[in-house]
Parts: structure tokens; sequence; C-alpha cells
């Protein structure tokens, strides 16, 4: 039977985390503390498994089948874990959502909004942060410096949570699996006004937010992504951070809650922070498979009503946008690029929800037009 353990202290952990899949006679004995000469005694003895690579033939080792046949150890990354878990549910949300309505589907994938010119997509702005944290956060490591590491692990932490990218996105998905239309803002009854104002309003915080999410998903039967959500996600610990009201120990971290003294193990923290990581991770990775496989599908789509739906794709072949060729000659399209966002003969209903403006209905026609001339599908 294999021992499960999460990078145990039997072997040299450094060595995993720094080496690939694969590797040489140095690196396995490295891994295993014991001499090269021993790894290729073993090998020829046939007591752990190797492969021969190259004109040399020289050994190589899978190093987690490696720890298995020498300590009986099975290495679990929890990180990975979680992320496979994350990845194949999101993925799986997709494919609910798309096949509900696939439409509504791709505003969500694009999250179809107003126009914007210039860096105003806060999606690749962070791209551009977690690239930057996730270097000091390496550095840091390598140093082990290990209050810096957490400092740093909590502050990728917290931006991760308040992303508002994410959030709606999820919100979309579970309306959409739940029978509902794509809001241009899922989150918009949660916003305080002044009584007698429009534009003086308190935005939702965090936790209002994710209490919605957690509500769609009871109501879609989604309740696995409320799960997974209680595995990251501590509104104790983010406010604590955010408002500097906490201390690192070297075995805990501690926090007035309310007035109380607080602390948690730093093992829950490194629970946390990974989770968050994976989930998020999964996410992105997830919205650029939806993106790929609606952009794999057919190029235009008629509609009942004499309608042509067109979908855009990038040079990556992934979704960029759309465009709805009416019948009298008009067009109303969306588009998102990292430099600009484009919206014509789009409007917003009063719940969110995305219309267009169809031009003269007189001159509607029982036809269908792509750029003005007869369509008929190939």
């Amino acid at each position: 039977m294999d021992r499960e353990v999460n990078m145990d202290s039997e072997f040299n952990k450094e060595v995993y985390k720094s080496t690939p899949e694969v590797i040489n006679v140095s690196q396995a004995a490295a891994l295993l503390g014991v001499h090269i000469n021993t790894i290729r005694r073993w090998a020829n003895d046939g007591y752990i498994s190797s492969e021969r690579f190259g004109k040399r033939r020289d050994r190589r080792f899978n190093k987690d089948k490696l720890l298995r046949d020498v300590l009986n150890i099975k290495v679990i990354d929890g990180k990975k874990e979680a992320y496979s878990k994350y990845y194949d549910y999101l993925k799986d949300l997709w494919k609910r959502a798309i096949q509900k309505n696939a439409v509504q589907s791709v505003y969500t994938a694009l999250q179809v909004s107003g126009v914007h010119y210039g860096h105003w997509d806060p999606t690749i702005e962070i791209q551009d942060f977690f690239n930057d944290f996730n270097q000091l956060l390496s550095e840091a490591s390598k140093k082990h410096e290990e209050k810096r590491v957490y400092r740093i692990g909590l502050i990728m932490y917290c931006h991760a949570l308040e992303m508002s990218f994410p959030l709606s996105t999820l919100a979309n998905l579970l309306l959409i699996v739940g029978g509902k239309d794509y809001r241009i803002d899922p989150f918009f009854e949660l916003w305080k006004r002044k009584k007698g104002t429009i534009f003086d309003a308190r935005p939702p915080s965090l936790k209002e937010k994710i209490r919605v999410i957690k509500k769609l998903a009871e109501e879609a039967g989604e309740s696995k992504l409320a799960a997974f959500i209680d595995e990251y996600f501590n509104d104790k610990v983010r406010n604590a951070f955010y408002h500097s009201d906490y201390c690192l120990t070297d075995e805990e971290f501690r926090f007035s809650d309310g007035g109380i003294a607080t602390s948690l193990p730093l093992a829950k923290i490194d629970s946390i922070i990974m989770c968050s990581f994976a989930f998020y991770e999964a996410f992105f990775h997830t919205h650029s498979w939806a993106k790929k496989f609606i952009g794999a599908a057919k190029k235009y789509h008629k509609w009942p009503n004499y309608e042509v739906f067109e979908i855009l794709k990038n040079d990556q072949d992934e979704l960029c946008g759309f465009k709805v060729h009416f019948s009298n000659g008009q067009t109303a399209k969306f588009l998102r690029q990292p430099e600009k966002v484009e919206a014509v003969n789009l409007m917003f209903e009063h719940d969110g929800s995305v219309n267009y403006f169809v031009g003269s209905i007189d001159q509607l026609t029982k036809q269908w037009l792509v750029d003005g001339k007869p369509y008929e599908e190939s």
C-alpha cells in the first residue's frame, strides 16, 4: 500500500519541486539523498525502473515512480489535484451553459459591455499583475523568506478574490444554466443608491456577491460550485489582511475577529491560498477553452426571424466578437480586442440583458442577408 504524503521530508522536496517529471541519475540521487552509484546499482538490479535515452543511452527516471519504488511514497500535489477538479467542473459548467443557450454564453465569454478605446480591459491587467507577483513570490521562496512568502501570497489572494470578471462570469453562467439571460452586471440590484440620485451609489461588497453566486448555484442545481468556493473563500482572513489587522508568527495567522483574538494555523492559510490560485487558474484556462470552443463552431447561424448571427474570431481562432445581420441590411456588432471594445447598435434592457437596434422595421424582409447580400447555407 502506498503511503500518500504531501511533500514529506523523507526526500528532498526542493529537488522535487525544481526538477521536471523525468530526471537524470544525478537528480535522482539528489532527490533520494544517496550516491549516484547507488542509483545506478538499483537500476541495474531492477530495483527501480528507468529508461534509456539518446545515443549514450543515459538512464532517465520518472521521479514519482522512483519515490514509489524506493520509499513506497506517492507524492500528492495539492494544487495540481485542486486545479484538476476545478478545471473539470468549470469546463462542464461552460458546456452546460452553451448547450442551454449558446448566444447568451457568447455574451458571457465576451463580457459584452459598452464601448472602450485604449487600455480599458482589466482582464489584461489581471494577467500582468499575477505575472509580476508570481515573480516576487518565486524569489522570496528561493530565499526561504517565509513571512514574506505569506504576505505576498495573501496580497495575491485578496486581489484574486476581488476580481470582478470571474465573479460576474460565474454569476452569468449560473443564470444561463438556470434558464435566464446574460446580464451586463449580474449584481446590479445590490448597488445601494442614495435617494433621488443616479450616480452616487455604493457598489456591493465581495461578501454580498459571493452570497448571490451561491444562491444562483443552488437555484441552478450547481451546489458543487458553492462547495468549491467555500474551499478558498475566507472573508475574515481577507478582511484582516486588507485592514492590516493581523500578525504572522512562525506557526499562526493571528487577527482580531470582531474584537476577539483569533488565530489560524499557517497550514490553513496555505490551503486557502493554494485553492484560490488553483481555482482562478482553472477559471482563466476554461474561459480560454470556451472562446476556442465557440470559435471552432461554424461562422454563420440563421435565426428564425430572418437574422444571421456571425461569430468573429481572432488570429488564434478564439471568439472575439459577433455580428447580427438583419433583413433590412442593418447590422449590430460587438468586438473585444486588447486595444479596444466596439459595440454598435447594441442596447441594454433595464435588467441588464442585451438587445439590438434593428433599424427601420418597415424595411425588414423575409430573407436572410449577410452584409446586404442574400445568404444561403453551404
